[in-house]
This record gives structure tokens, sequence and C-alpha cells, in this order.
């Protein structure tokens, strides 16, 4: 089973409002058209797009994690962006060990470690650790031609390991 550690959360929390799910206007862009690491990548390339977000949240660059997130999560992005370490996405993001996303904190987003397709082909999987029978993943998604951060989830070992290596971009 492969456990979603983002979207529980903030299904759990009671995030997710209707309004919260449609998608933001293609003009608007994550984040209120957030600048910086997000505009400076090649959003086509899921490796590029994965380093820069691995970069931006070791920085703790709260703008430009929050362009790296699905366009669908705007009123969380904005309260990260709005509340900082005060927003329960950052609680979740950086303080809970459960989550996974502090293994991020292990990795530089300089080079990233060589991608799996996950269940289909507009899914990444970039190893962040193992962990008993698990790898933590960071899973990207390809979305409008945009490679956005899903979510970190934790396939199985031999999920992981099944999984074919990925080509840059999809056929």
């Amino acid at each position: 089973m492969i456990r979603s550690f983002f979207g529980m959360a903030l299904a759990l929390g009671g995030f997710l409002a209707a309004s919260a799910l449609a998608p933001a206007p293609a003009s608007a862009g994550p984040a209120g058209g957030a600048k910086g690491a997000a505009s400076a990548v090649d959003r086509s390339d899921p490796d590029a797009s994965a380093a820069a977000f691995g970069r931006a949240y070791a920085a703790k660059d709260l703008k430009a994690i929050g362009a790296f997130l699905p366009p669908r999560y705007q009123a969380q992005i904005d309260d990260l962006v709005e509340n900082g370490e005060a927003s329960a996405i950052y609680e979740l993001l950086y303080r809970d060990p459960e989550a996974g996303w502090p293994l991020l904190l292990n990795w530089t987003g300089e080079a990233p470690p060589a991608a799996r397709l996950a269940q289909a082909e507009n899914e990444r999987w970039y190893p962040l650790a193992a962990v008993g029978d698990e790898m933590f993943v960071l899973t990207l998604t390809s979305e409008g031609g945009n490679w956005y951060v899903a979510d970190v989830h934790s396939p199985s070992l031999s999920d992981f390991e099944g999984a074919p290596f990925a080509d840059a971009t999809p056929d």
C-alpha cells in the first residue's frame, strides 16, 4: 500500500474545501504567480522541477515551495505564504516526522536521484530514504505540461524497486 502524507493531512485537517479543489486559473499560477525558483526552471522537465523544489525546501523559501505545489492547493499555498511557520502546512512540511517531508532536508536538490515511474506515465518517484520495508519518495505529477510536487509517498521497497526507471519526459 502506498501512503500519501500531504493528501491525508489535508483531508484529515479539513483543509480541502470544495473551493480549494478547483484548479486556479491558468493565468494566476501557483502562489499568485510566484516568481523566482519556479519561473527560472524548465517546468516541462521533471528532474529540473524536483531539483528546484529540493533547493526551495532546504532554503525554506515558502513562495517557491508554493509555486511547485499543484494549483488545486491554492488556498493552502496562500496560507503557507501568508502565515509561514504558523501554517498547518508548514507544520506538515517541516515538523511532522511521520509525514516523511523532513527527509527532504537531507537532499540538497542539486542532483535528483534517478526517478522511477510511479503508477502512471505522468508521475515520477524520487527516492528520499528507505525506512523499514518502505521507500519514502518525493512524487511529482505532470499537469498541463508542468511538473508539480504531488506529495511524499511511501511505497513498499518491492514496489519501488520493481518500478521502471523513468525517461526525463513522458512520451
